[in-house]
């Protein structure tokens, strides 16, 4: 299933400031911020450039939203050391924006460590 239309462009608005906001200025040759979207889920993904081949940049899945189309709220998933995603589970699915600023503060410490 597809995002519909309208829940994809309110994401995409939403994503790209993060995005845009999360790496500080001093640091924008070195990190990166993106997003994609399969189906229903979007991958929140850090890109970091090696430290001693600049021209090399490697990525992590730092994050994954699943939207419900039945209710209109999203899920968060976080990833463990083998790349497999597990539902996060001291946040009820809420709004994409609520998502995100859970994956921001990082309370656990399991989105950016």
């Amino acid at each position: 299933m597809a995002l519909p239309p309208l829940v994809a462009e309110a994401a995409r608005v939403l994503l790209d400031a993060y995005c845009r906001n999360r790496v500080p200025a001093h640091a924008a040759d070195e990190v990166r911020m993106s997003w994609t979207v399969r189906g229903a889920t979007i991958s929140l993904t850090e890109q970091r450039c090696h430290w001693k081949r600049r021209e090399e940049w490697g990525d992590r899945v730092v994050a994954k939203f699943k939207y419900a189309e039945s209710d209109g709220k999203w899920e968060l998933y976080w990833g463990d050391r083998n790349d497999r995603f597990h539902q996060y589970q001291d946040l009820a699915p809420v709004s994409l924006k609520r998502c995100l600023a859970e994956v921001d503060s990082d309370p656990l410490g399991i989105f950016w460590g």
